[in-house]
C-alpha cells in the first residue's frame, strides 16, 4: 500500500482480515486509505473512534506511511496482553501515546516471547524516524523475535549525586515525574515514612534513585518511587513523625515544626545528598521493565 503512494492513517484491528483461503492478509477500510500527496489530515475530533492506535503525530495533524507502522506496534502490544497499552478518557490516551513508553508485554503475559517487546518498542517509538520503514522490515523482525534470536541490551546511564531540595525542585517543574506502572500496590504509611526521615537526618546510606530519561528530557521514576514519595510529603508537612526512635524528641513534628527548634534538621534534611542513576533514552526501552524487577528482586525482603 506504502509503495503505491497510499497511507491507511486510521489502522485499527477491525480493518485486518486475515484470508486463510489464499494466505494472505487483507486491509479492509479503503475509503480511509488516502493518497500521501493529496492526505488533509482530521481534526482530533475525527480520530476519537481509533484514537488508541494513532501515533503521536497524527494528534498534531501531521500523516506519513509512519504512522501505520505505529498502528501496527500497538496492534502487536494487544495481541499479546490483550489490552492497549493506554487506556482511560481521550486526554489521557493521547497523552499516553505522547508521552509515555509502551509498557512491558512480559507484565501481562509472561508466556510472550521476550524479544518481540524489542519489536514493539521500534515500531511504536514517539519518533517517526525511529520505526521500521516498511512492513518488510517488521516481518523479519518479527521472525527473528518468535526464534528468540535477542540481540544484547544496549543500556547507557550516567549516576550523579542530587541533594533533596534541588531534587525537590525538579519534581514541582516536573522534570521528574512518578510512573504508575513501577509502583508496587499500596504506598507506605506515615510510620515507615518516618523511618526513612530518621535515616537521612542521622546521615544513614540510603538507597539509590533509578529514573529513565524521555524522548523529552524529562525522567521517570523506575525505582525508589516510594522513598521520594515520602521525602516529598514531608517537605509539603503531608504527615507527622512518629515512632522515632532515636530522634524521639522529634516525633508528632512537621517539616515546618522543625523550623522552630531544629533549623539544622531542616538543612540536614534538605542538604541530604541521594544516589542517582539516570537510564538515557538512547538505552533500549525493553531493559526498563527488566532493570524494575532485577532492582526489586535484589531488594525483596
Amino acid at each position: 500500500m506504502h509503495a503505491k503512494g497510499f497511507i491507511h492513517g486510521a489502522l485499527f484491528p477491525g480493518d485486518i482480515i486475515i484470508d486463510d483461503t489464499e494466505n494472505r492478509v487483507v486491509i479492509t477500510n479503503p475509503g480511509v486509505s488516502t493518497g500521501i500527496r493529496d492526505y488533509k489530515a482530521p481534526g482530533e475530533e475525527e480520530m476519537s473512534g481509533t484514537s488508541q492506535y494513532m501515533a503521536p503525530e497524527q494528534f498534531q495533524g501531521e500523516l506519513s506511511p509512519a504512522v501505520d507502522i505505529y498502528a501496527f506496534g500497538i496492534m502487536l502490544f494487544e495481541m499479546f496482553t490483550g489490552k492497549p497499552p493506554f487506556e482511560g478518557s481521550a486526554q489521557e490516551i493521547l497523552q499516553g501515546h505522547k508521552l509515555k513508553h509502551v509498557p512491558g508485554i512480559l507484565e501481562f503475559n509472561p508466556d510472550a516471547p521476550p524479544a518481540m517487546q524489542r519489536v514493539i518498542n521500534r515500531a511504536a517509538a514517539k519518533k517517526p524516524e525511529e520505526r521500521y520503514k516498511n512492513a518488510g522490515d517488521i516481518l523479519d523482525a518479527l521472525n527473528r523475535a518468535l526464534k528468540q534470536e535477542q540481540e544484547e541490551w544496549r543500556v547507557f546511564y550516567d549516576s550523579f549525586n542530587y541533594d533533596v531540595f534541588s531534587l525537590y525542585r525538579s519534581y514541582k517543574r516536573g522534570d521528574v515525574y512518578p510512573r504508575s506502572f513501577y509502583r508496587r500496590k499500596g504506598g507506605w504509611n506515615d510510620r515507615k515514612k518516618s523511618k526513612l526521615i530518621e535515616s537521612i537526618l542521622l546521615v544513614l546510606p540510603v538507597p539509590g534513585i533509578y529514573l529513565i530519561e524521555d524522548e523529552d528530557g524529562r525522567k521517570e521514576v523506575v525505582d525508589g518511587q516510594q522513598r521520594l514519595s515520602a521525602i516529598f510529603d514531608f517537605l509539603e508537612n503531608k504527615y507527622a513523625l512518629e515512632e522515632l526512635k532515636i530522634l524521639q524528641e522529634l516525633n508528632d513534628k512537621k517539616f515546618e515544626d522543625l523550623g522552630k527548634e531544629y533549623t539544622m534538621m531542616q538543612r540536614r534534611l534538605g542538604n541530604y545528598i541521594l544516589s542517582v542513576v539516570v537510564i538515557r533514552k538512547e538505552s533500549d526501552a525493553n531493559s526498563h521493565l527488566e532493570i524494575y524487577r532485577r532492582l526489586n528482586e535484589c531488594t525483596a525482603g
